[in-house]
């Protein structure tokens, strides 16, 4: 019997390509999707391994008349059109618990170089310039709020560090999450969102995006933000309206902010947003740690064979298509 077709659009870890080797044919990686080599090997594969690029909707799904997974290494899967799926029988799965550890590091991270003013003090360096301490000034992040916004896996993983290991007082917004949650993460919870924004000196966005959430950070939503504020997304670029950021910066209504995602990705090299001094950027790298990087891959490569083995994977994203997948 030969060996399933899988088709990636990045090297995975690794890990993972050894335990693809071993169990199927790799086609890819992709960097350049749209290009006639992807799509003819699109149409042979079994399963796709994927990031967060390739727009797979019911157009790219129906290049690929024998797929039968879709795995995203990875939690989001905003990427991927999971009616479309479903409707064509093919299974999606993702990994959910693999980069909660490394994006809500960066999170913190950001939070700390924020207030510590870490990205202008070495940038003067760099270039020489030795400032006077008056013009580097920062602040402690012991005392202050932070806003949290999303109280999921990684947002909660935040809320454990920055309360009792800053000692940070942490507010949550999540209307999707049982009141427990909130206890034994140490967050309090508020009602809503604007309760938040008043209040908090840091908001840290850890929410899916989703209709409801995409644009969500926008000229009204900074606006409410405390003025002297900081502003953190690890989440992604959709959830933010960059226009809007950049002016609240420009105003100086916000202190600073730090940003993982961008609206497009990558992001264009003439976004404003690349130039201003307070903003501290990362290219969509939160979760890119070795070891999570190894979740991610072998998790995503795990259960892409599990579907087509016929054993239901545990991180199906859309169980109802179970009954009714493709065989």
């Amino acid at each position: 019997m030969p060996k399933p077709l899988i088709w990636i659009d990045f090297p995975l870890h690794p890990e993972a390509m050894r335990l693809l080797q071993e169990n199927g044919e790799i086609s890819g990686p992709y960097n350049k999707l749209d290009v006639p080599e992807a799509w003819a090997a699109l149409a042979k594969a079994d399963g796709v391994v994927i990031s967060s690029r390739p727009p797979s909707d019911g157009a790219w799904m129906d290049r690929a008349p024998r797929l039968r997974v879709i795995a995203r290494s990875g939690i989001g899967y905003d990427n991927v059109d999971i009616n479309a799926a479903t409707a064509r029988g093919i299974c999606v799965v993702n990994t959910p618990e693999a980069p909660t550890e490394p994006t809500a590091e960066q999170a913190i991270t950001f939070i700390l170089m924020l207030a510590r003013r870490i990205k202008e003090s070495d940038r003067a360096l760099s270039e020489g310039r030795w400032l006077p301490r008056p013009q580097i000034e920062g602040t402690e992040v012991l005392g202050k709020t932070l806003g949290i916004v999303g109280l999921g896996r990684i947002g909660g993983r935040v809320a454990e560090v920055c309360g009792p290991g800053l000692r940070m007082r942490v507010l949550a917004y999540d209307p999707y999450i049982p009141d427990e949650r909130f206890w034994a993460r140490g967050a309090q919870k508020v009602s809503s969102l604007d309760d938040l924004l008043a209040q908090a000196d840091f908001v840290t966005l850890h929410c899916p995006a989703t209709p409801e959430t995409r644009g969500m950070a926008d000229r009204g939503f900074f606006a409410k933000m405390k003025k002297g504020s900081f502003f953190v997304n690890t989440a992604r670029g959709g959830i933010m309206v960059e226009a809007d950021l950049l002016q609240a910066l420009k105003s100086g209504h916000l202190a600073a902010a730090a940003l993982d995602v961008f609206e497009q990705e990558p992001t264009p090299s003439d976004n404003p947003l690349l130039r201003v001094p307070n903003v501290v950027l990362s290219p969509h790298a939160a979760s890119n740690s070795a070891e999570g990087n190894r979740r991610m891959g072998v998790g995503a490569v795990t259960q892409a064979f599990q579907v087509l083995r016929n054993e239901r994977p545990p991180s199906l994203v859309n169980p109802e298509v179970w009954d009714n997948r493709r065989r």
